[in-house]
């Protein structure tokens, strides 16, 4: 498996694993709610290429994981950066989301990123496994976030500050 940084070529890749990642959870981004293609993810990396790193998991040419962090655009908040993440239903237990977290916090330590942050369903226990075995922590709870299924769903801000190891 290869982690590299994402480029405008990948587009078509990221939104098949993007939307597998919905379709697996039905947590991501309730894809029939927003206009996703391929265009929309070029353009969403272009707009964005200067504040946001694509870490992407490519196994024999195939992308099958992402990490997307963005960090903060204004000076006091630089420091900061939030993160996305999804893994192919196909790769899911096989340490791809391990590995992307590996080379994101040795790129964030290297970038002077002091506090990674991160939203995640409070039903998606396997994610919040992953997390805090990455050294993630709950900061707090967001009460009814998501409808989803027709449900409210609470979600888990989690933080971990990359030079506190």
């Amino acid at each position: 498996m290869n982690i590299r940084i994402a480029t405008i070529d990948d587009a078509r890749q990221l939104l098949e694993v993007i939307e597998n990642a919905d379709a697996y959870d039905s947590v991501v981004f309730q894809l029939e709610e927003i206009d996703l293609r391929e265009e929309r993810i070029v353009k969403w990396m272009e707009d964005n290429k200067d504040f946001m790193t694509i870490f992407v998991a490519e196994e024999d040419g195939d992308i099958i994981g992402y990490l997307q962090l963005k960090r903060g655009v204004i000076h006091s908040t630089k420091h900061c950066g939030t993160i996305a993440i999804g893994v192919h239903s196909k790769a899911r237990g096989s340490g791809v989301g391990t590995k992307l977290f590996e080379h994101m916090h040795e790129w964030a330590r290297a970038n002077q990123l002091h506090r990674l942050e991160l939203m995640v369903l409070t039903n998606n226990v396997k994610a919040i496994f992953l997390f805090r075995k990455m050294g993630y922590k709950i900061e707090g709870t967001k009460q009814d976030a998501m409808w989803i299924d027709g449900r409210y769903i609470d979600e888990y801000s989690m933080t971990r500050f990359i030079d506190e190891e």
